[in-house]
C-alpha cells in the first residue's frame, strides 16, 4: 500500500498538493479508494478544476487527446485498484519500465465539464432562442443553488444577448460572477474596446468572447487579423454555431472581404432564420458586392416584419435605386423622410433618386434647401456637379464642384467616376488628371465598372487609338454589359477600322430594336453612309429632319454633308449644322479640313480653334493647330 501511495503522489498534479498543504498546514492524507464509476463523478472544488486547467495549459504540448471532450470527464488511465505489487521476476522489468516512462500531461477538460454538453452547446450556438432554452434549463429558485460554471455561462449568455441581439430582449436573473476566470474577463475587455489575448484559447468561449469587441463601437482595426484567427479556432470546436458564423461574417465585412462574408452569413441565417441582425447583415453584404436584386429581396423581407424600421427602408431604397426601379426607390425614400424629415442621408437619397429620374428642378430645390442648414459634404457636391453637368451644361461649375468633392473624398469611387465623365465631356483635366487617368483609377478599384470602361473607350477613340478601343468595347459587348451608348461607340470604332460588315450588323439590330432612340438612329445613319447606301440615308434624312430636335438636326446635316456631291453644298450643310449646334465638333473639324484643303490657313485655323476650345487637351488637335501656326507664320 505504501508503494501505491508513492505512485499516486507522482501522478497527481503537483499544484493540487501545494494547494492542499497551504490550506491545512500539513501533509495531505491519501483518499480512500473509490469505485471506478464514482471517480468519474467526483466533484472537486471549482477552484481546483480551474487551477488544474491553467496548469495543464501551461504544460500542454499541443498534442490532441481524443479522450478529452467538451463536457466529458476523462476516465483515469490507472485506478488505485490496478496498482499491484510486482510478481517474482517482474520487479526489475517494472523498474526498467518506470525508469524510462515519463509522465505526460493530457489536454485538460473544458472548464464547463461538469455540465451536460447539450447544455453548453446551447450557449455556444448563441441565438436568442438557444440562450433562452439554456436559461430555462439551468434556472434555480435560489441563487446559491447555481454552480460556478452555470454562473459563468449565464454571464456569457447575457453578454451575447446584450451585445449581439439588440433587437431581442431577455431578462436573466443570476448571481454575480465574483471570482476570476478568463470568460468574464474577456467580456469585460471587449466591452472596453480591448481584444483580450490572455484567455488561453482552450475551448469555444475563450476563442469567441474576445471577438465581441467587434460590437463595442470601437473604431480600431488593428486586431482584425487576430480576431479572424480566434474565430476560426472557435469554429473548430463548433462549426455550426450561429454566433461564430455571424461574427465571422461581420469581421469579413469589416476587413473589406465582403464577398467572403456571404457564405458565413448565409449559414448563420439558414440556422437562425428569424435573426434580424443576421438578415440585415446578409442583405447589406449583397448590396456591397453588387448583388442588388438579392439585397432588395432580403431588405423587403425584413420590412414585412417591421415596415417602419429605417435601416430596412434605407437599404431597400438604395437597392431599388441601383437596379433602376426609381418609383420603388422614391416610395421608400419618402417613407424615410416621413419618419425623420431632417435626416441628411435621407434628404440626399431623395435628391439622388430625382436626379436619376431626370427630375432636375425638384432635385435642385431639395439640394438648395439642404445647403441652407448644412455644410457641403461629398454627396451634396456630387449631386450638384451632376446637375451642373446634365441640366445646366455648365462644365466649369461641374468641374469645380467635383474637384471639391475629390478633396474631401479622394478615394471615393463615385466621385472619381463622375470626375472622369465631366473631364471627358469637357475635354479638360480635373485636379490635374485627364479623363482617361481618372477612369483608369476607377478601374483599379472596380475592374469591371461599365461606366469607367465607357469613358476609357471614348478617350481612346478621341486619341485615335481605335485598336485598343475596339478590344475594350468588344469585351463589354461579349459580356453583355453594353448599353445603347456602348453599342453606338462600337459602331463608330468599327467604321473607323473599316469593319463595315460588323458595324452594319450591330447598327441594323439596334435600329430594328428601337427606331425611336436617337443613339440607334445616329448609328444606323452613320452605317448607311459608310456602306454607300446613300439613297437610303437621304430618305431617312428627309423623314427625320422636320420633327428633329436642334441637336438631332445638327447631326443630320453633318451626315448629309458627307454624301453631298459638291463643295458649296457641303459647306452649306455644315453651316446649317453649326446653326443648330455651334459646338458640333464633327462639323467644325469638317470645315477646317475643307479650308485646309483650299490652303486657306486662317479660315482653317478659325474652325480648328473652336474645336480646340471644346477639347483643349486633345493632343491630335493641338498638333494640327501647331502646324497651322507654322504655315501662317510663313
Amino acid at each position: 500500500m505504501k508503494k501505491c501511495v508513492a505512485v499516486l503522489s507522482c501522478i497527481l498534479p503537483l499544484s493540487l498538493q501545494i494547494l492542499s498543504c497551504k490550506t491545512t498546514g500539513q501533509n495531505p492524507a491519501p483518499r480512500e479508494d473509490l469505485p471506478r464509476e464514482e471517480v468519474k463523478t467526483d466533484k472537486r472544488s471549482d477552484e481546483d478544476n480551474y487551477f488544474e486547467h491553467n496548469i495543464d495549459q501551461a504544460f500542454d504540448d499541443g498534442s490532441e487527446d481524443d479522450d478529452v471532450q467538451l463536457g466529458k470527464f476523462p476516465s483515469p488511465k490507472t485506478t488505485p485498484e490496478e496498482i499491484k505489487e510486482p510478481k517474482d521476476g517482474q520487479e526489475d522489468e517494472q523498474k526498467q519500465s518506470t525508469s524510462i516512462s515519463l509522465p505526460t500531461t493530457k489536454k485538460s477538460q473544458s472548464y464547463f465539464y461538469p455540465l451536460s454538453t447539450d447544455v453548453v452547446a446551447l450557449v455556444e450556438n448563441g441565438t436568442p432562442d438557444s440562450i433562452r432554452k439554456f436559461y430555462s434549463t439551468v434556472y434555480r429558485t435560489l441563487k446559491t443553488d447555481y454552480t460556478k460554471q452555470e454562473r459563468v455561462l449565464l454571464e456569457i449568455g447575457d453578454a451575447i444577448m446584450s451585445t449581439i441581439w439588440k433587437s431581442e430582449t431577455l431578462s436573466m436573473n443570476y448571481p454575480e460572477v465574483d471570482f476570476s476566470n478568463p470568460y468574464t474577463a474577456a467580456i469585460d475587455s471587449a466591452q472596453k474596446g480591448i481584444f483580450d489575448t490572455s484567455t488561453g484559447n482552450s475551448d469555444f468561449f475563450t476563442n469567441i468572447l474576445p471577438a465581441l469587441v467587434l460590437f463595442s463601437g470601437n473604431s480600431r482595426t488593428d486586431y482584425y487579423e487576430k480576431a479572424e484567427t480566434y474565430i476560426e479556432k472557435a469554429m473548430t470546436f463548433n462549426s455550426e454555431s450561429v454566433l461564430a458564423n455571424y461574427m465571422m461574417g461581420i469581421l469579413k465585412m469589416r476587413m473589406g472581404k465582403t464577398d467572403e462574408s456571404i457564405p458565413y452569413l448565409s449559414k448563420a441565417h439558414k440556422n437562425f432564420a428569424s435573426g434580424r441582425e443576421i438578415h440585415l447583415a446578409l442583405a447589406t453584404a449583397y448590396f456591397q458586392t453588387g448583388q442588388y436584386t438579392e439585397s432588395l429581396s432580403n431588405a423587403e423581407s425584413l420590412l414585412q416584419l417591421n415596415p417602419q424600421n429605417t435601416d430596412y427602408l434605407y437599404l431597400s431604397a438604395r437597392s431599388a435605386l441601383k437596379i433602376k426601379d426609381y418609383d420603388k426607390a422614391e416610395s421608400y425614400a419618402v417613407k424615410l423622410l416621413q419618419i425623420q424629415s431632417e435626416h441628411s442621408d435621407y434628404i440626399l437619397l431623395r435628391a439622388r433618386i430625382l436626379v436619376e429620374k431626370n427630375e432636375y428642378m425638384k432635385a435642385a430645390s431639395i439640394l438648395d434647401s439642404y445647403a441652407k442648414k448644412r455644410s457641403a459634404n461629398t454627396e451634396y457636391l456630387l449631386l450638384k456637379a451632376i446637375l451642373q453637368k446634365n441640366w445646366n451644361k455648365n462644365y466649369a461649375n461641374a468641374a469645380d464642384l467635383i474637384s471639391k468633392a475629390m478633396e474631401q473624398s479622394p478615394e471615393d469611387e463615385e466621385v472619381l467616376l463622375l470626375a472622369s465623365q465631366i473631364a471627358s465631356d469637357s475635354g479638360n483635366k480635373i485636379a490635374g488628371l485627364t479623363a482617361l487617368e481618372l477612369a483608369e483609377t476607377v478601374l483599379s478599384m472596380s475592374p469591371n465598372r461599365t461606366e469607367a470602361l465607357e469613358v476609357c473607350i471614348v478617350e481612346m477613340m478621341r486619341q485615335r487609338k481605335y485598336d485598343e478601343a475596339y478590344e475594350m468595347s468588344g469585351t463589354l459587348i461579349s459580356e453583355g454589359k453594353n448599353g445603347t451608348k456602348s453599342n453606338a461607340n462600337h459602331v463608330d470604332i468599327c467604321i473607323a477600322l473599316g469593319l463595315k460588315e460588323e458595324a452594319w450588323e450591330l447598327a441594323q439590330s439596334m435600329y430594328e430594336s428601337d427606331s425611336e432612340d436617337e443613339e440607334n438612329i445616329k448609328a444606323y445613319m452613320k452605317v448607311l453612309i459608310a456602306t454607300d447606301k446613300k439613297s437610303q440615308a437621304l430618305t431617312l434624312f428627309k423623314e427625320l429632319e422636320p420633327a428633329a430636335s436642334s441637336a438631332m438636326k445638327s447631326f443630320l446635316y453633318y451626315e448629309k454633308s458627307l454624301i453631298d456631291t459638291d463643295t458649296d453644298t457641303t459647306l452649306g450643310d455644315l453651316r446649317t449644322s453649326l446653326t443648330y449646334n455651334a459646338r458640333n465638333i464633327d462639323s467644325l473639324y469638317a470645315m477646317y479640313r475643307i479650308y485646309y484643303g483650299q490652303k486657306n490657313w486662317k479660315l482653317a485655323q478659325y474652325y480648328l480653334k473652336q474645336v480646340l476650345a471644346i477639347t483643349p487637351n486633345d493632343a491630335f488637335i493641338l498638333e494640327k493647330n501647331n502646324e497651322l501656326e507654322t504655315l501662317i507664320g510663313k
